[in-house]
């Protein structure tokens, strides 16, 4: 099977996943590969306070018993997060093992602390902790302009003069945004920094969302027993 796993980042519009109001020390990435009916299966993350911060599904069918999509793979960037103990809990809808191959990877500053090919997924759940402890040195704080310990991506009004940051940057909201569709002309499969064609190489895509101004990169994150010739709209 050949593929490729890209990371896109929107630059200018950047996707909350909802952690508000402590302290960033550690960076954590999760990773889902679902090479086989995908529609089965589900991922919640749970923050040290129980809380629900991540659901990981197949967007185009999501969580249920029957469906014809196969593969799903995300990367999901939780960004630096508090010291504690995480939970990430796999489902199945039909109560059986992930289909193989599958796996979970928990990721805390670059080094891989879960990785479970989903064979105790359920309709109820199967717990897997992990813990995060950080001097913070590894992670750099996302921007707190007002220092009210909200960061800016997903405080309402960043420098807290009571105006709401959608009536002061010209009508952007970079809270709750989505993606729209990309435009990927204009590159010459040069990449801004890496090797082209590995894991790790960023691609940047200029003026690629239609009738707005912003950028976007991409990103090789994995590579399967395939070659990259080119990324333009049609591949």
């Amino acid at each position: 099977m050949k593929k490729f796993l890209l990371n896109i980042i929107l630059l200018g519009c950047i996707g909350l996943i909802g952690f508000d109001g402590f302290s960033q020390t550690t960076r954590v990435k999760i990773t889902v590969d679902w090479e086989d009916k995908s529609y089965e299966n589900r991922v919640i993350v749970q923050d040290p306070g129980f809380q629900n911060i991540l659901t990981i599904e197949n967007p185009d069918e999501p969580y249920q018993t029957t469906g014809a999509s196969l593969i799903y793979t995300g990367v999901f960037d939780l960004g630096c997060v508090q010291s504690g103990t995480y939970k990430v809990i796999l489902y199945n809808a039909n109560n059986v093992a992930w289909a193989a191959p599958a796996s979970i990877k928990v990721e805390v500053d670059g080094v891989i602390i879960v990785n479970d090919p989903g064979t105790l997924a359920s309709t109820t759940g199967h717990e897997i902790s992990f813990s995060v402890s950080s001097d913070g040195s590894g992670c750099t704080p996302l921007p707190d302009s007002d220092g009210d310990g909200v960061i800016d991506i997903i405080d309402l009004d960043d420098d807290n003069d009571g105006i709401l940051d959608t009536d002061e940057a010209l009508g952007i909201n970079t809270f709750n945004c989505t993606i729209p569709a990309l435009n990927f002309f204009g590159n010459n499969n040069t990449p801004e920094t890496g090797i082209a064609g590995e894991v790790g190489a960023v691609y940047r895509f200029e003026n690629a969302i239609f009738g707005e101004p912003y950028d976007v990169l991409v990103e090789i994150t994995e590579k399967r027993n395939t070659t990259l010739s080119t990324i333009d709209y049609d591949t």
